[in-house]
């Protein structure tokens, strides 16, 4: 309210404060409408970037060859590309999920007066978790299945062939395939858990199947993580160790330089002999093979000499930095994991699925605070990273994504598979005690996460894995030079294919 008042031949406004009432009504509407629009931002940025990342691995002209101007092409192509697009958002929000949380909760317990995080509550966090829960399972019983038949269709024989043919065929497909799956889920159901069938719960889909699919789907995502991130570990020593720098002692950037300059100088020699007398610069049988080496020698001798313009401090000191940046990660996951064992032999912590409504930022998730808390995500980062490493190193190369290079029937495959490890990110950090915040929503509600002694075997047997693989990586030169001189003692000859120790391929 404004009050006029005139004092020494001035005008002086004065605002008078008002008590606004403000009913529950408003409070929850005004609640909603900020968390449906953060949820938009948020949607609006995932989308962008699963859409720039689609664009770097799908190939560039798929769209001309599979189109060649026909609109029914186009228009199978535009929907293909905007499911894979949505499921591939909804994997970069599974995997932000649990690390955005955590950062909520040191938010919040740090600056819980502060005017600026007060749109950071509850009700928010909790209807993320919800609404990723349902985009994922979308993602993945509807949308990706909906992408593969929709490009494989072509129209009911004997029917008026176009887009509506092509729509009707992959529905009635997508229904029978959403009609067994469901048949599978209610016999599983019924063999596990003896529920017996009434109309009740064959009605049921939200309440009941969606979370029993998404635990089904959930067991087999964590269990693939049981069997990758140990591998994955040791994978990426070998991986980091081919693209970071070595010391000179470990290789040698000169004498590699003058190999790569002199087979530069054979392949030019050797194209130059294969090119037709006529001088028209066509090549010929033989010679397109030697061009395609000469290119690649030539990518390899330009990394060469950038590698050795690098400083003195960069090439010495690269190499060892990465290699004790990826040891400090793994030893710190493997004490997680046993600190986690002992917790819940001892009954300090309690399972999975006996979470309890903790009122965010209350308390900070980590004995050493946010310190703690950032040490926490940055574990769950590199095990969902050693996790794909793992994973797609025994993936045929053929369904591996390539730049410019992957058609869209891969691009499905890549979708489904981030998904369902994006999706037991979250119960798999929760069960190895990564993270000690309580899975919200559907993704606690799984009943296999109350079972004491599977908890306890996945732990233990998670922690097995991972140093067997670790020890396995780095006693290999101690193993095979043992072998190598057993052989030598019992046969008396040197086994010429088992490499010296200072062979600079035990330090990869």
């Amino acid at each position: 309210m404004l009050d006029l008042v005139f004092q020494n031949g001035t005008f002086i406004v004065n605002v008078m404060e008002e008590d606004v009432v403000v009913t529950l009504e408003e409070q929850v509407f005004n609640g909603n409408v900020r968390e449906w629009i953060i949820t938009m931002i948020l949607a609006i940025v995932l989308g962008g970037a699963a859409y720039l990342v689609l664009g770097y691995y799908k190939k560039r002209r798929e769209r001309e060859e599979l189109c060649g101007g026909d609109k029914e092409d186009e228009f199978v192509y535009r929907i293909s590309v905007a499911m894979c697009t949505f499921s591939l958002a909804s994997s970069f929000a599974a995997i932000l999920l649990l690390p955005g949380s955590v950062i909520g909760n040191e938010i919040i317990h740090l600056h819980s007066g502060n005017y600026y995080v007060q749109w950071l509550t509850n009700s928010l966090v909790q209807g993320l978790w919800n609404k990723v829960f349902l985009c994922s399972n979308l993602s993945l019983f509807i949308f990706l299945p909906f992408t593969y038949l929709f490009m494989e269709s072509s129209g009911f024989s004997g029917s008026r062939q176009g887009v509506m043919s092509r729509i009707k065929e992959t529905i009635v497909m997508l229904f029978l395939l959403v009609v067994l799956v469901n048949c599978v889920a209610w016999l599983l159901s019924s063999m596990l858990g003896g529920i017996k069938l009434s109309q009740e719960n064959i009605l049921e889909a939200w309440t009941f199947y969606l979370p029993y699919l998404y635990s089904c789907m959930s067991i087999f995502g964590v269990s693939v993580l049981l069997f990758f991130t140990p591998v994955g570990f040791s994978i990426l020593f070998t991986e980091v160790g081919k693209f970071v720098m070595k010391p000179q002692f470990f290789r040698n950037i000169d004498d590699e330089l003058y190999t790569a300059q002199f087979e530069e100088a054979s392949l030019h020699r050797k194209l130059l002999a294969h090119l037709p007398p006529d001088g028209s610069g066509q090549l010929v049988n033989g010679a397109i093979d030697i061009h395609r080496k000469l290119g690649e020698v030539q990518k390899d001798k330009a990394k060469l000499e950038k590698k050795k313009k690098a400083s003195t401090i960069i090439r010495n000191l690269s190499y060892p930095m990465a290699m004790l940046l990826l040891s400090v990660l793994t030893a710190a996951a493997i004490i997680m994991v046993g600190l986690n064992i002992l917790e819940i032999v001892f009954d300090r912590k309690a399972l999975p699925a006996e979470s309890t409504d903790v009122v965010l930022g209350k308390t900070s998730l980590s004995t050493f605070g946010y310190v703690g808390a950032l040490i926490e995500i940055v574990i769950i980062f590199y095990i969902l990273i050693a996790s794909l490493a793992g994973l797609y190193s025994i993936i045929p190369i053929s369904l591996r994504p390539r730049k410019n290079d992957t058609d869209m029937t891969k691009v499905v495959y890549n979708c489904a598979i981030l998904l369902i490890l994006s999706s037991a990110l979250p119960v798999l950090c929760r069960i190895l005690g990564i993270s000690n915040f309580d899975l919200h929503g559907n993704f606690g509600r799984q009943s296999w996460l109350a079972y004491f002694y599977l908890i306890l075997a996945y732990n233990a047997l998670f922690e097995f894995m991972a140093t067997a693989c670790l020890v396995k990586k780095f006693s290999a030169p101690m193993r095979q030079a043992m072998y190598s001189k057993v052989i030598q003692a019992f046969i008396g000859e040197p086994n010429s294919q088992t490499p010296a120790m200072s062979d600079s391929r035990y330090f990869d």
